[in-house]
């Protein structure tokens, strides 16, 4: 998959993404509904599987990095 595909899945994904970000990342664990992701690193995994993102582990961490700052 090239980058191109990717960042249109990735995109798609995003409204989900925004409204989970906007109430502090960090500080909200479990994540989703049923608390199925312990971690932010099990909520971009999920969204990776779940998308077939085909993320590299810098990827991953990019985004986690990311998430965790906001």
């Amino acid at each position: 998959m090239d980058g191109r595909s990717r960042q249109r899945i990735f995109a798609s994904a995003l409204p989900d993404l925004e409204a989970w970000i906007r109430f502090s990342a960090r500080t909200r664990a479990p994540y989703f509904h049923n608390g199925s992701a312990a971690t932010i690193a099990d909520a971009v995994e999920f969204y990776n599987t779940r998308f077939q993102l085909n993320l590299r582990p810098r990827e991953k961490a990019d985004l986690i990095a990311f998430l965790l700052a906001l």
